[in-house]
């Protein structure tokens, strides 16, 4: 297959490209804004420049692939760092161009990068959690146009299942996402426990997208893909949660390590 992959000169793009290149046949078209730091010189791999909240250019960028992985967040004015109305405008304009020019196109498999944050995590106030270990079919209860943003582009990819059935839509929730495991043994604090000192393999995050392009079921997908050990080195998963997260219901199978 020709894969299109949006935002492929970002951090997470750079995981998806070197799996797609060690571990398949796929041909490539990396789609990005702005240049890539050092172009791949590579016969499976062209590069396409687009502002994809334009939608003819979305379209057009995608036209003459088989499948999508969209990791697009951007395109905004401007320098860092950017309003939340402007994170989450730009976020959910792209999320609906990349599925409706998939739609448009005949595409089957479209994977989405979304985020712990659909949820209501990191930039939360104080988020709430109705128990561990998460799973998705947690609530999603975001309060800021980032998370808001990530929710939305989940919605989207529900709806456009139901209007296009022949679709298989992955939505991969990452996390912090980093080449090796963090340690956060020194950050055991209120601030940093939003983010539950989870993180994301970025080979992992990478396999990931390309598992989304075999899938055998049609619909729409939620799937978290987190390292499965906490990064809060010599401490207990349970201890974390009953210091920080005292109303949270723990259940019988969390584990001390558990990410």
């Amino acid at each position: 297959m020709k894969i299109a992959i949006t935002g492929a000169s970002g951090k997470v793009g750079q995981g998806v490209i070197q799996e797609a290149l060690e571990h398949t046949d796929h041909e490539l078209r990396l789609i990005d804004v702005r240049e890539p730091d050092e172009p791949i010189q590579a016969p499976r791999v062209e590069y396409v420049s687009a502002d994809l909240r334009d939608y003819p250019q979305f379209e057009n960028a995608l036209t003459g692939t088989d499948a999508l992985v969209h990791l697009a967040v951007g395109g905004f004015k401007g320098p860092p760092p950017f309003e939340s109305q402007d994170v989450h405008n730009s976020m959910v304009v792209l999320s609906f161009n990349a599925l409706q020019a998939a739609a448009n196109l005949g595409m089957r498999f479209v994977v989405l990068v979304s985020s712990i944050n659909a949820i209501g995590a990191l930039f939360s106030t104080d988020p709430k959690y109705d128990y561990f270990p998460l799973d998705e079919d947690h609530p999603c209860k975001p309060e800021d146009g980032y998370s808001v943003g990530k929710q939305i582009l989940e919605i989207q990819a529900t709806a456009f299942a139901r209007k296009y059935p022949h679709m298989s839509i992955s939505c991969l929730r990452l996390h912090f996402v980093t080449p090796s495991r963090p340690d956060y043994s020194n950050r055991i604090d209120a601030e940093i426990r939003k983010d539950m000192w989870g993180w994301t393999d970025l080979r992992a995050a990478g396999r990931a997208c390309m598992l989304g392009l075999e899938v055998e079921w049609t619909g729409a997908e939620v799937f978290y893909i987190v390292g499965p050990q906490h990064c809060a080195n010599g401490h207990s998963a349970l201890d974390l949660a009953a210091k920080f997260y005292p109303d949270t219901k723990v259940a019988a199978s969390m584990r001390s390590e558990s990410g």
